[in-house]
């Protein structure tokens, strides 16, 4: 095989491949043991299961969009427990994600009306998904333990907290885009090529 033909495929190859590993388009799901529903999509590039170059976040509450349709931020809990910017990470392993969502791009802020977050400690002893409004100071969340143990709580015009022992009732799929699709098309027909043309 000539090496212009070769550099050509491989380069193809690579692009293919390399493009369809990072452009990322994820639909979730959540349904917590007190009925609340959550459900989102979220656009960007996927590294190694963390989100960067975010163009789209979307998420509503009980069918009512998260912060009233507002621009939504995505940060990430730390060790330590305190939160960052940036740095999400997400999974069809339950436990495996790290996210939280809100309305300012500082998830510190003061300023924030609605988030909701999915974590796990570093121990990994438990993992837990939790909303809140923090103008109306509803909340609900659900943790569940490595033991198969489990609460859920909620608070606002009536507190309640239960033992549960449900497995979580959470749903996250990888949707490819179209660009992602044709571009890994192109690098698995170099790689069919390249192997035609050595037989």
């Amino acid at each position: 095989m000539k090496t212009t033909t070769k550099l050509m495929l491989g380069a193809l190859l690579s692009l293919g491949i390399a493009s369809a590993a990072q452009a990322a388009a994820i639909d979730f799901s959540y349904t917590f043991v007190d009925g609340e529903t959550v459900s989102g999509a979220i656009t960007g590039t996927m590294v190694n299961y963390t989100m960067q170059n975010v163009s789209n976040v979307q998420v509503t509450f009980d069918g009512n969009p998260l912060a009233g349709g507002a621009q939504l931020y995505l940060g990430s809990s730390q060790p330590d427990g305190s939160l960052v910017a940036g740095g999400a990470q997400f999974s069809q392993n339950f436990s495996n994600n790290n996210f939280f969502i809100s309305d300012q791009a500082n998830p510190n802020s003061s300023s924030i009306t609605e988030e909701l977050s999915l974590f796990t400690l570093p121990d990994g002893s438990s993992t837990t998904f939790a909303y809140a409004n923090l103008v109306s100071g509803n909340a609900t969340g659900d943790t569940f333990f490595n033991d198969g143990s489990g609460t859920s709580s909620s608070f606002g015009p009536s507190f309640f907290q239960t033992n549960t022992g449900v497995d979580p009732q959470f749903s996250l799929t990888f949707v490819p885009e179209p660009g992602s699709l044709a571009l890994g098309a192109i690098g698995l027909s170099a790689l069919l090529l390249s192997r035609r043309r050595k037989s």
